[in-house]
């Protein structure tokens, strides 16, 4: 018994703690209906739930039959509880999907949107302060039912406070006076009105789109109504729609009365209207009629205005179409009185034409500035997409009707726009065929400047000087020209093509077919100067490279001395004939080269040539040493400074300038060379001497010594060693008190000739010659001294 006891006390206890945090369901008996219908009480059988303090409850309610339902709740109760309304209850675990409740939610009654798409749907009571019995009514309705029921008297009284009064409607007709209206305020009462009855039509289509197709032509208490409200509201629209046109045209009219332009800016207006009469009674249309046809009287004198006073091309500023102010006077008198028409068709035929005509010319002048501002040098579709708009522009040049409409056609702005027509006839057809020349020449120049053939550009540009628009898109042609003009001479320069590179700079200076010879000249003068000074420091510089490899190549040459010298190494590399700077500069720049070679060929080249080689002799005379004191023999005649080292050296290396005594008793070397060439046999070999010795004797007498080289004196006492030898050309004999003693080893193979008699104040030239089996040089030594007395 004990142990029953606890377990019924667990099981209690058990149920007590599951409950605590639990939802319990509120099941009504009868159940839920969820069919279309009116409110219905929520109950136990006939007795009202007990909800207890802290308790949570909910109800669940089945899907609707159809989409677009509410489900409404109705209680006086809302202060006792907390409830909403969700889609998923998941036995109270949630989270949960409230359902946002209808915006016209009152404080008892809830209704909340529900759709076909969930099972159930859950009502949560989830906040309980107190125990309280539950009063609760539900009710399945159409979301149209629901809305229109509960507004319908707001719709019907906003309908009925939105009608506009219809005496003045009513009261118009040919009779009637304009100036009883009030304008102002029956537009603005009008606008109002209408707005709120639109807005009302709208909410009114909202619902007639939820309501069933099938319902719409059943008997249904709510359809009825629906429809008797729809229908006066579109009556009233209606009327307020007529209404708001015919005050609209009578305000026109009224506003406007002394406004020709005005009224006739209108003609739209006034054309609907009567397009609608049959909205409109007899009498409206004939008020508006009457106003209208004192306007239409006094149109040809408003035109005529407007055309007189144009002094432009331009169309004629309207805010009417002329051609329509004709259909309202058919309408307002059923004909179109003749002045009428002829001015209103000239200005529709003069604003036709000139506003195409204006637009072509912006077309035209369009083109004109994209040439302009086009960059050089354009590609070779240029000017076929420019012929292309041309084309298209050009098609849309009105024709000239003008003189048809006299006499507006001597007006000044018909007289300019006729003139305006013509000129873009003249322009289209000169330029199309401009354009077209244009594009064939772009092709050859495109062609021509992938071989920098610049000249040929330049001739192509002359030659079609009248398309001034084509040449200015090559401005640096010319530029173009200059500089690969001098680029060509350049590379003439450096390839030592003189001949070539100064007939083209000529050529460019002499030049004058540019395609602005004035913009071009200072830069064309200025290249010239640039190559013809390239030219000659070219010429200059080459010709002193030349000259002084040759010269170094050749210093110690001893063969041939006298081919050095003919050599085409001191000839300029080039003759310039050419100066811009003309003649003298010409001259000049020939003399700094000929300056330069004829320095180094008698100067530079022999003064160091003689000295290279006299030293070079000297290391060793027998070294073939007759060929280099004869080498320097012939740059002796070539030299022509001033250097008296270097003289003296050549004077002393030829073997036919005497060489000058001129200090008594002291030796003087010299060298005695033969006057022949036989490198292996015999050879005669000649001394020359000056003798010039101060005395104060008027006729001195001298003694001639000379010491000669052991092998040419060794053999004097078998046999002369000279063969002969001469004073001032005469033969000097060993007769008489002259004598010619013979060199031995004794006196060191010296021999004396005197005493001789010289020319006090002449030059005294003594010359021997003799043989000798070989071809070098001999070092002599000569003396010359007042005679010695000797013993016989």
């Amino acid at each position: 018994m004990k142990k029953q006891y606890y377990l019924i006390l667990l099981a209690f206890s058990v149920i007590f703690l599951a409950g605590c945090g639990a939802y319990k369901e509120l099941e009504p008996d009868p159940e839920i209906n969820f069919r279309e219908g009116q409110l219905i009480k929520l109950d136990d059988d006939g007795d009202p739930f007990e909800l207890s303090k802290g308790k949570k409850y909910f109800i669940k309610f089945p899907r609707p039959q159809f989409n677009d339902f509410f489900i409404v709740l109705t209680t006086p109760q809302s202060a006792a509880f907390s409830g909403t309304m969700v889609t998923n209850f998941n036995d109270g675990d949630g989270p949960f999907k409230p359902i946002t409740p209808d915006a016209d939610k009152k404080d008892t009654l809830s209704a909340f949107p529900v759709d076909t798409l969930s099972q159930n749907y859950y009502y949560i009571f989830d906040n309980i302060p107190n125990e309280f019995n539950l009063e609760m009514r539900y009710r399945y309705v159409p979301v149209w039912r629901f809305q229109f029921e509960n507004k319908y008297q707001s719709y019907y009284n906003t309908l009925q406070s939105n009608r506009v009064a219809r005496s003045i409607y009513d009261a118009v007709d040919q009779n009637y006076s304009l100036n009883k209206i009030d304008f102002s305020q029956e537009n603005t009462s009008l606008r109002k009105k209408n707005a709120e009855l639109k807005s009302l039509l709208d909410k009114l289509n909202t619902l007639k789109a939820l309501i069933p197709p099938a319902l719409m032509s059943s008997n249904d208490p709510a359809v009825a109504n629906y429809k008797i409200i729809t229908g006066n509201l579109a009556e009233e629209l209606d009327f307020q729609d007529k209404y708001g046109i015919l005050l609209d045209v009578l305000g026109i009219l009224h506003k406007n009365k002394d406004n020709t332009g005005e009224v006739l800016d209108n003609t739209e207006t006034f054309l609907e209207f009567f397009d609608m009469k049959a909205r409109f009674t007899k009498g409206q249309t004939d008020k508006v009629k009457l106003e209208l046809s004192g306007v239409l009287s006094n149109a040809v004198v408003y035109y005529n205005g407007l055309i007189s006073s144009k002094n432009d091309y331009n169309p004629i500023k309207l805010g009417h179409n002329v051609l329509k102010v004709q259909a309202l006077a058919k309408e307002v008198s059923g004909s179109v009185a003749a002045d009428l028409k002829l001015v209103t068709d000239f200005i529709a035929e003069y604003n036709s034409a000139a506003e195409m005509a204006v637009s072509v010319r912006l077309d035209l002048d369009d083109i004109y500035n994209k040439i302009k501002a086009a960059a050089p040098w354009p590609a070779d579709d240029y000017y076929d997409n420019i012929i292309n708009q041309f084309s298209r522009a050009g098609k849309n040049i009105p024709s000239d009707k003008l003189s048809m409409y006299k006499p507006y056609n001597t007006y000044k702005c018909s007289q300019l726009l006729s003139a305006l027509i013509k000129q873009l006839n003249t322009e289209f057809g000169g330029n199309t065929k401009a354009y077209e020349t244009a594009s064939s020449l772009v092709k050859r120049i495109n062609k021509l400047k992938i071989q920098d053939d610049y000249k040929s550009i330049i001739s192509l540009l002359i030659q079609n000087r009248n398309l001034d628009f084509l040449l200015k898109q090559y401005p640096d042609v010319d530029n173009l020209y200059v500089t690969a003009e001098g680029k060509a001479v350049t590379g003439l320069i450096a390839g030592r093509r003189f001949p070539e590179a100064e007939t083209r700079t000529q050529k460019l200076f002499t030049e004058t077919d540019f395609v602005n010879s004035s913009k071009i000249s200072e830069a064309k003068n200025k290249q010239v100067l640039t190559l013809e000074n390239a030219l000659f420091e070219s010429v200059l510089n080459l010709s002193k490279m030349s000259v002084d490899s040759f010269t170094v190549r050749n210093l110690l040459t001893i063969d041939n001395v006298e081919g050095i010298y003919k050599d085409s190494s001191f000839v300029p590399l080039y003759d310039i004939k050419f100066a811009s700077g003309g003649a003298g500069v010409v001259a000049s720049r020939k003399k700094q080269i000929e300056d330069y070679l004829t320095n180094m060929k008698h100067i530079s080249f022999p003064e160091k040539a003689i000295t290279a080689i006299y030293q070079d002799f000297l290391k060793n005379i027998n070294n073939r040493g007759v060929e280099k004191l004869r080498a320097i023999a012939v740059h002796g005649k070539y030299y022509k400074g001033t250097n008296n080292t270097v003289k003296n050296t050549y004077f002393e290396s030829d073997v036919y300038i005497a060489k000058w005594i001129v200090q008594p008793k002291t030796y003087r070397r010299v060298f005695a060379l033969p006057t022949t060439t036989n490198r292996t046999g015999n050879n005669t070999y000649m001394l020359r001497l000056i003798l010039r010795i101060p005395t104060d004797a008027t006729f001195p007498t001298f003694d001639i010594n000379i010491k000669l080289p052991e092998e040419v004196g060794k053999n004097a006492g078998s046999k002369q060693w000279y063969d002969k030898i001469t004073l001032n050309g005469k033969v000097v004999k060993n007769e008489g008190r002259v004598k010619i003693t013979s060199p031995t080893s004794a006196n060191g193979y010296e021999c004396q000739v005197g005493p001789v008699t010289m020319d006090k104040d002449g030059n005294n030239v003594l010359e021997i010659t003799f043989s000798y089996p070989a071809f070098k040089v001999f070092e002599v030594s000569v003396m010359a001294q007042e005679p010695i007395i000797k013993k016989n």
